[in-house]
């Protein structure tokens, strides 16, 4: 079951025909999310000779700048059209390893992996139980005294009003409290921005995958966007 109605309308669920179907569309979209890479800065200390798993990697974000810290890097998600590009852009790297998979069945062995981090994964999977077995599944593969990072929106900034208004923080509570529940806490709150080409650009972007009346919204290339990244281990 779903665990509120204000789900029904999510562009970027991790089951919606738009992640799984226009990949070119969201590689734009998630080239300009956290323009001043506070993600990268984050992560890139914690992973340095680790096997790691990126999951839901979607068209790989992460790759360039992380991937080569790694000891081994797997890279997981749903959608072939989203790994194709992905793909891409791991040629220059031998330690990077893909796998499509469901949210819910990762083709790891247990305790195999020393870090796991899922950026904006866990909250776009709407299904409690779906999401629940989700979380057991990270934790399985997950070595004895590893970490998952969850990068997760946050309430606040202009990018969750322009596309939900105040329902964005209303869902966005709800998950902190589900995630809070299970025992992830937020250990990083960081207040980015996305920066596309220019004006034109952003609302093209927002035009295809949230329609005219959101793209009218916005009214600068860059957009301030509030995320908090959440830790627990297994």
């Amino acid at each position: 079951m779903k665990d509120h109605p204000l789900w029904e309308n999510d562009k970027l669920g991790a089951g919606s025909e738009f992640y799984n179907e226009k990949a070119s569309v969201y590689e734009s979209f998630s080239q300009a999310e956290d323009a001043s890479k506070q993600v990268v800065g984050f992560l890139a200390s914690r992973i340095v000779g680790k096997a790691v798993l990126d999951f839901g990697c979607g068209t790989g974000k992460f790759i360039p700048d992380i991937a080569p810290l790694a000891k081994t890097y797997w890279a997981v998600d749903i959608s072939e059209n989203q790994l194709a590009i992905a793909r891409k852009k791991a040629e220059a790297f031998h330690n990077v390893k893909f796998l499509k998979n469901d949210v819910d069945t990762i083709s790891l062995e247990s305790n195999s992996v020393d870090v796991i981090f899922a950026s904006w994964v866990i909250g776009s999977i709407h299904n409690i139980d779906l999401r629940e077995r989700t979380v057991m599944e990270l934790k399985r593969v997950l070595k004895q005294g590893g970490i998952i990072y969850l990068i997760e929106n946050n309430v606040g900034g202009e990018f969750k009003n322009i596309i939900e208004g105040k329902a964005g923080n209303e869902k966005t509570r709800i998950k902190q409290e589900w995630l809070e529940k299970i025992g992830f806490k937020i250990i990083q709150p960081f207040e980015t921005f996305f920066e596309f080409e220019d004006l034109e650009t952003a609302k093209d972007i927002f035009k295809a995958i949230w329609g005219d009346e959101i793209a009218a919204k916005i009214s600068s290339e860059k957009i301030t966007h509030n995320i908090a990244i959440y830790e627990s281990g297994k």
